[in-house]
């Protein structure tokens, strides 16, 4: 049988991992209506690799450039044709029943699914299950390397872009992803204007799909991630919060800090810092506050366009992330 879904994955670079990937799709028990790939500027021979081994059955869109998460996402969208958009990170694989049972979940007045991302590595535990808020605007994955037997029925409020579905329609009424995110909370904008369009988010508690991580579109922690995390889960905070929130969300951002720290010193975080001093991480979160003050006049434009954002904000605070999913990069234990 097969879907009404088109299959988006967006690769850059990781040519081995997309492979496995596509390989995972080839072998679902409900067929998608097609799989398309795109090539987000690679220059591993991303491409050549994916027509060699599968020819017509994944269609390619190569762009020159990296268009960032949420540039490819659009790219492949607006040439997808099926009811829904399947979301994929070119670092995960799913489980053959994947579409399948994101599809069951998939009702009348669902805009969005979400479902059970686990660790590649070391499958017993979650990656997360959905996206859950801290009440500064910060955007994370819930549950994250909880022991996935012990998360039963959890109350999934957004779906993590790594793993997802979307009603086309929905995600085109929304204007698709914000490219100016580039990649981090694009998601999170993306699921909360499908979310004030009118649509729910369902959880497919039998989906899974496995998350190897660094495959992404800028890999390990790096000054320029951290800019990008910081200043875009402040456009968050500022497009959709209550004023309330924004006023108290310095607090909540330190004890944020203190928390990742405590961590860190612990050992628990273990997301290397792939790139960069202290110095030049205490240098790209001043960026990107500069940044997003600069900025700011549009996403107040987009606060007045929501105006249902802060109500929808306060439900879905009701479900907040924990400090220990939030800290919690990577256990290392």
């Amino acid at each position: 049988m097969t879907a009404p879904v088109s299959v988006v994955v967006v690769s850059w670079d990781r040519r081995e991992l997309l492979l496995e990937c596509l390989d995972s799709l080839m072998a679902q028990t409900l067929r998608p209506a097609e799989i398309i790939v795109v090539d987000n500027g690679s220059t591993d021979g991303t491409a050549a690799a994916v027509t060699e081994r599968y020819g017509e059955r994944v269609r390619i869109i190569r762009s020159e450039t990296n268009l960032g998460f949420a540039g490819g996402n659009n790219l492949g969208a607006a040439a997808a044709t099926a009811e829904w958009l399947a979301l994929l990170n070119n670092d995960a694989v799913a489980d053959p029943r994947w579409i399948e049972e994101m599809m069951a979940a998939a009702g009348p007045g669902v805009g969005l699914v979400a479902g059970r991302l686990l660790r590649a590595e070391r499958t017993e535990l979650l990656d997360n299950a959905g996206v859950r808020f801290w009440p500064d605007g910060m955007s994370r994955g819930a549950f994250h390397y909880f022991p996935d037997a012990e998360v039963r029925n959890p109350e999934v409020v957004l779906p993590s872009g790594a793993a997802m579905l979307v009603r086309r329609a929905a995600f085109n009424a929304a204007g698709g992803f914000d490219e100016s995110f580039f990649a981090y909370s694009e998601d999170t904008d993306l699921s909360l204007k499908v979310r004030l369009l009118g649509f729910s988010c369902a959880f497919a508690d039998g989906a899974r799909a496995y998350h190897r991580g660094g495959g992404g579109t800028l890999g390990v922690v790096s000054p320029r991630k951290i800019y990008l995390v910081e200043k875009n889960r402040l456009r968050v905070l500022l497009r959709y919060f209550p004023a309330g929130a924004i006023a108290l969300s310095p607090f909540w951002t330190a004890v944020r800090y203190a928390g990742l720290a405590w961590a860190m010193l612990r050992g628990r975080n273990n997301d290397k810092a792939g790139g960069g001093s202290t110095l030049a991480s205490l240098r790209a979160l001043y960026e990107a506050y500069r940044d997003f003050w600069r900025g700011r006049a549009a996403d107040l434009a987009i606060r007045r366009q929501h105006c249902g954002g802060p109500e929808l904000i306060r439900k879905l605070l009701r479900s907040r992330l924990d400090l220990a999913s939030l800290t919690r990069l990577e256990a290392d234990e």
